[in-house]
């Protein structure tokens, strides 16, 4: 996420990214609830002042929105791809009772988005089959999943696609106003909000 996305220029990928999801959280839906989480050799969330580490906030509630648009902004990345282990820790967050009770009813739509810009970097005992197995374990959670600038890794970009719930669940961008096309998209419910 490092790389500069033009020779000679001063944005990076990770410029390009975090543009690109301020723009969607500006946009989103008062009522949508999210959460942020930054990864690489680590996995951070992006905390939001008195609410605790892994809750989904309202996005439009008090100020939220404004607390998340400027974690994003400060984002800042130390290298590498833990990403199997990210995945494994992201859906363990959606496995609160009182959230599944909400994505049996109707009233909320699990949806996972992964975005990477390479492969696992192999740092963790977790493997594409653990990612599988934690899937398994929530099968009302849509995972999607984005690779970004990827410059034409075939492989890696196929095993990301195995990842998503839905082949139409994974896309690829290569600068920052098709990640946005494809965010916005991809966090919304297929049948409607």
């Amino acid at each position: 996420m490092l790389n500069r996305v033009e020779a000679g220029g001063l944005r990076t990928k990770l410029d390009e990214a975090k543009a690109a999801l301020v723009a969607v959280l500006q946009d989103m839906a008062p009522d949508t609830f999210v959460q942020v989480w930054q990864f690489d050799t680590a996995m951070r969330p992006v905390l939001v002042p008195g609410v605790p580490r892994g809750t989904f906030v309202e996005i439009g509630k008090g100020s939220y929105r404004d607390q998340l648009i400027d974690s994003v902004k400060q984002f800042r990345t130390e290298g590498g791809t833990n990403l199997y282990q990210s995945i494994v820790k992201a859906l363990h967050f959606f496995a609160d009772p009182r959230d599944q009770a909400a994505y049996r009813s109707g009233l909320r739509f699990p949806v996972l988005v992964i975005l990477s810009d390479g492969e696992d970097g192999g740092k963790t005992p977790e493997t594409f089959e653990s990612v599988q197995q934690a899937k398994a374990k929530l099968p009302l959670v849509t995972v999607n999943a984005i690779g970004f600038n990827l410059a034409g890794d075939k492989t890696w970009f196929a095993q990301l696609c195995r990842i998503a719930t839905h082949p139409d669940g994974c896309a690829t961008a290569d600068d920052e106003a098709q990640l946005r096309g494809i965010l916005d998209s991809f966090y919304r419910f297929r049948g409607g909000r």
